[in-house]
């Protein structure tokens, strides 16, 4: 429909008479009542559609219906106007719900006959308290309708009316009664700015076909109405600190499950919790990652709480900082009284990205402990100047805050409560706990965020503390293994881990243990100690296979002793996982395939499992700032691959291989995926290559014709 096409020219009131002239000579005096809740002047200067209310004395037969029905079509294509028309024997008026009652008794403008509810007397009370019970409603339409939606126009029509119900109720609440669509989507849009998306859902209601993202469209409106129910219920606020381990992806995908990919505990987000609640702080963790929520459901969660926690944290990584700003976007359009706060990596490192949405109130910079209780403790206390060492927001469109100094003590961390999470979810997969003995690395890779997150100087959790929390941790959670996640476990040629070994067997502890390392910090001494002391996988960051490219991304690994240390670990029957990246800025091919073939001759030495990724210029890594290039989601779930059950399309779901940008100007995004899936499938296949750039074009012509069914 050109919907800029009927102005006045024509009024509501010719088309109106005209209506009514059709219905009189059919139906004669049985047509009692025809009327519009549509203004004369409608505030936009242009008419979209038109509300009816037809009311007749009996009820119709099918075959009348459908003779209406022919009339509005015929109305609809003269006008290219959509005429919304409700048609009801005057019986069944005293059934309407009390909130159709009284919009109609407010806004109905006679045509034929009188407003049948003129008269009646209303209470607004009564009305106001059926409007929350008449969102919740919507919401269930929307939900029914979906599984239909797809091949149904009319369905469409049916989850825009829903959202329009609910704004009509909703504005009730707010005292501001409105009964045509087109004027509620206007005063709703620019009294709620946030909800912006009303607009584009009232178009779809007028043009279906137009619609060009069904699904989310659908989720736009089930947002929608779902965060007015919400503002209407209007629940209190506890001084309780909520903390989310954020989801993946802002829409889960039906295959998916977080954990089975990549089972990993938020210990981060767990030793912040464990700290704040040592200084006397409520915190709950809400782990929307283990749960296998998205976006939506994540705020659902939130909202279905007794009391809604007035502080809310989330961690924050590039791959995931898009789903934290969805997510925040909705909590603050539904209460803007809430605080929000981000950490992790992502925050530290680009701070004014993070804060960049303007829903999220403060960032913390840096280690996470100190800053965040000091920040919860002041406003808990509504103090108003908030200014706390590692603690960033914006104050009149400028950056405020100072990174902090002070290092935590890690002598006195408490012991990670890993009962803040779902343990049913993790455990059920895996029981694994998470831990870590050290902070920092001293290394300087160009690709890695860690020093400028961390520090380059190594902090040691002293030996006797860790032992301590490790033996209370085992009582407690009773875990079939343990996963270090130190960034740098192998310092110092492995004292570090040789004096853990040690540790472990002079306390008698029995347990299993994963790492990762970095093999040329590793002797035969060190790894037969970690075969002893109950260590069952070594995984292991090489990134290239290439002495050129390992010299440029200042990884500078000894490839040499890397395949010897692989083929101890194997003796030992340890399993071991090597990490390896492709594209990096002005890499060859033959550079790449000396990496795809190192990863084969270490499978040869014993390698069990590997994993590529595309290279990606995350904030604050030296490599963005060289190429001048950043990327703040860098890889997401590929929901093409979920349906491939080969080894190579496997890895890319586990690992999220999709990439946003390529730094090579040998590949595009997209053939930098493919590039990541023949790397493993030639592993898989222990099948070197000799040629990369004519063997890696002919595997993306047979890719993309399968990809076309041909």
């Amino acid at each position: 429909m050109d919907t800029d096409y009927f102005k006045y020219s024509v009024s509501i009131k010719t088309i109106l008479q005209e209506f009514v002239l059709y219905l009189k000579y059919t139906f004669g005096s049985v047509v009692e009542y025809v009327g519009t809740t549509t203004p004369v002047l409608p505030s936009s200067g242009r008419i979209h559609d038109i509300d009816i209310m037809v009311v007749f004395s009996r009820r119709l037969s099918e075959s009348q219906i459908v003779y209406v029905w022919k009339i509005i079509s015929r109305l609809h294509s003269k006008y290219r106007i959509s005429l919304d028309t409700r048609i009801y024997p005057k019986e069944a008026l005293q059934h309407l719900p009390i909130i159709n009652q009284y919009l109609l008794q407010m806004f109905l403008s006679d045509e034929l006959g009188t407003n049948p509810f003129k008269d009646l007397d209303i209470s607004l009370a009564e009305v106001k308290k059926e409007c929350g019970p008449r969102i919740k409603e919507q919401v269930s339409k929307i939900i029914n309708s979906m599984p239909r939606v797809a091949s149904e126009t009319a369905q469409l029509r049916s989850i825009a009316q829903a959202v329009y119900d609910a704004i009509r109720a909703f504005l009730i609440l707010e005292d501001h009664p409105i009964a045509s669509k087109e004027e509620s989507c206007t005063y709703f849009t620019k009294t709620y700015p946030d909800f912006s998306e009303a607009t584009a859902i009232y178009e779809g209601y007028l043009n279906p076909e137009t619609i060009v993202d069904l699904t989310s469209y659908i989720l736009d409106s089930l947002a929608l109405v779902k965060h007015l129910l919400y503002k209407a219920e209007n629940k209190s606020l506890s001084n309780e600190i909520l903390l989310v381990n954020t989801p993946s992806s802002t829409m889960s995908h039906p295959k998916d499950d977080y954990l089975v990919n990549d089972h990993n505990m938020p210990l981060g987000l767990v030793c912040v919790a464990s700290y704040a609640k040592q200084t006397g702080l409520p915190v709950t963790i809400l782990d929307a990652y283990a749960e296998n929520l998205d976006a939506l459901s994540t705020v659902d969660r939130i909202f279905s709480m007794q009391t809604i926690p007035r502080i809310i944290g989330f961690n924050t990584s590039s791959p995931n900082i898009h789903v934290v700003h969805k997510i925040a976007k909705y909590l603050k359009r539904i209460r803007k009284d809430l605080v929000l706060v981000c950490g992790g990596p992502h925050a530290s490192l680009d701070p004014k990205h993070t804060l960049s949405t303007g829903d999220i109130d403060f960032v913390i910079v840096g280690e996470g402990e100190i800053p965040f209780s000091m920040l919860v403790s002041d406003l808990i206390q509504r103090k108003k100047d908030i200014n706390i060492p590692g603690v960033f927001h914006v104050v009149s469109n400028r950056l405020v805050g100072k990174e902090s100094h002070e290092e935590l003590d890690l002598s006195k961390i408490p012991v990670p409560d890993f009962g803040l999470l779902p343990l049913n979810r993790y455990f059920g997969i895996k029981k694994r706990i998470y831990i870590h003995t050290s902070r920092g690395c001293a290394f300087n890779c160009i690709y890695c965020s860690v020093p400028k997150c961390w520090g380059r100087k190594v902090r040691e959790i002293p030996i006797e503390i860790l032992i301590g929390q490790l033996r209370a941790s085992l009582d407690k959670y009773k875990p079939d293994e343990i996963q270090i996640v130190d960034d740098n476990f192998s310092h110092r040629k492995g004292a570090l881990i040789k004096n853990f070994c040690e540790q472990i067997i002079a306390n008698n502890l029995t347990f299993k243990w994963k790492c990762q390392v970095r093999t040329d910090q590793l002797d035969e001494n060190v790894i037969k100690m970690m075969a002893s002391s109950g260590c069952f996988e070594v995984d292991m960051g090489i990134e290239s296979g290439n002495e050129e490219i390992q010299r440029y991304i200042r990884k500078n690994l000894d490839l040499q002793k890397t395949l010897q240390v692989i083929a101890l670990i194997h003796q030992e029957n340890m399993f071991t996982k090597a990490f390896f990246m492709v594209g990096f800025p002005e890499e060859s091919f033959d550079a790449i395939a000396d990496t795809v073939n190192y990863s084969i001759k270490l499978k040869d030495k014993g390698l069990d499992d590997v994993a590529f990724f595309p290279v990606m210029p995350f904030p604050g890594t030296d490599i963005s700032q060289i190429t001048g290039m950043v990327v703040f989601q860098g890889a997401v779930i590929d929901s093409v691959d979920s349906y491939e059950h080969s080894f190579a399309a496997h890895r890319l779901r586990k690992y999220s291989a999709k990439p946003e940008i390529s730094l090579n100007r040998n590949f595009t995004p997209e053939r930098l995926r493919l590039l990541v899936k023949f790397a493993y499938q030639r592993f898989e296949l222990d099948a070197p290559v000799k040629k990369l750039e004519d063997e890696f074009n002919s595997y993306v012509e047979t890719e993309e014709s399968h990809s076309h069914g041909i």
